[in-house]
């Protein structure tokens, strides 16, 4: 076994592992909150442009 900078590969393989599927986990998450709250800005904007347009014409 290979040791590197006092840290066992096979031990540093495992939690690198570990922290990228959490970071990613995480992430997605955080997209889709974020995709969430701007799909419903959007489509409260996009309501409130459609009457806007309506009304002009």
């Amino acid at each position: 076994m290979t040791r590197m900078n006092g840290y066992d590969m096979q031990d540093y393989v495992i939690d690198h592992v570990a922290i990228e599927y959490h970071a990613r986990r995480l992430r997605n998450e955080a997209i889709r909150e974020g995709l969430h709250a701007l799909g419903s800005g959007l489509r409260r904007r996009l309501a409130g442009f459609g009457r806007r347009m309506a009304r002009a014409h």
